[in-house]
């Protein structure tokens, strides 16, 4: 699920300037709040081993409680 927020176009624009080119915004909020990022493994698996992980982890958490 995804959220809009607002931000002051000063707020944006630092963002921006400190955001890597291949991060979305919500990875370099995450990144900045030091929270990990699917993107901190891209130095160390490969973009396929990522997708697999982001899967099996929104299968493990779109499961109902028991």
């Amino acid at each position: 699920m995804s959220k809009q927020i607002q931000l002051d176009d000063r707020v944006y624009q630092r963002l921006e300037s400190i955001k890597d080119d291949s991060e979305s915004f919500s990875d370099a909020i995450e990144r900045l709040l030091g929270e990990q990022s699917f993107s901190d493994l891209r130095d160390v698996s490969d973009n396929n081993q990522v997708n697999e992980m982001r899967a099996a982890i929104e299968e493990t958490t779109a499961e109902p409680d028991r």
